[in-house]
């Protein structure tokens, strides 16, 4: 059986570094088995939604050309869980702190998004595989979080 000669190496490393490259803000790569809207509230410290006001990158000493993390700045807009992290900022803010893995989190300055915000010893984050996201896209869950919040 003859190889395809339109089908060169350089096609497919071309191939998938372009499809790399346009999907990264678009997906997350995620396994196992989805937590419901219910499970994942249960797993966070905050619930909210919120205006992300600007976002800085994160560079290491051994890696100066490349990203390790994204540190995003959030306006709280609404909070559903939680209380607002530090009581002084006007209007209420919080940090969230997105590592450059294939399975991080992608936000765009100025946009409204629902967030369901853990923490750990040293950073708030956000589970790129639930149910945070644009606002606008996540109007179920929003009226989901309405019930818990509102009985």
């Amino acid at each position: 059986m003859r190889a395809n000669p339109g089908w060169r190496p350089q096609r497919a490393a071309l191939f998938w570094l372009s499809l790399a490259v346009y999907s990264a803000k678009t997906f997350a790569l995620c396994t196992g088995q989805p937590l419901s809207v219910e499970q994942e509230w249960a797993a966070s410290h905050w619930v909210l939604t919120g205006v992300v006001k600007n976002q800085r990158d994160i560079t290491e000493p051994d890696d100066p050309q490349g990203v390790a993390a994204t540190i995003y700045q959030i306006e709280i807009n609404q909070l559903f869980k939680g209380k607002v992290p530090a009581a002084d900022q006007t209007p209420a803010s919080i940090s969230i702190h997105s590592e450059n893995t294939s399975s991080r989190i992608v936000l765009e300055t100025g946009q409204q998004y629902l967030l369901f915000v853990r923490s750990d010893a040293e950073y708030h984050y956000v589970d790129a595989c639930g149910y945070s996201g644009l606002s606008a896209k996540r109007q179920a869950v929003l009226q989901e979080l309405r019930q818990y919040t509102n009985p």
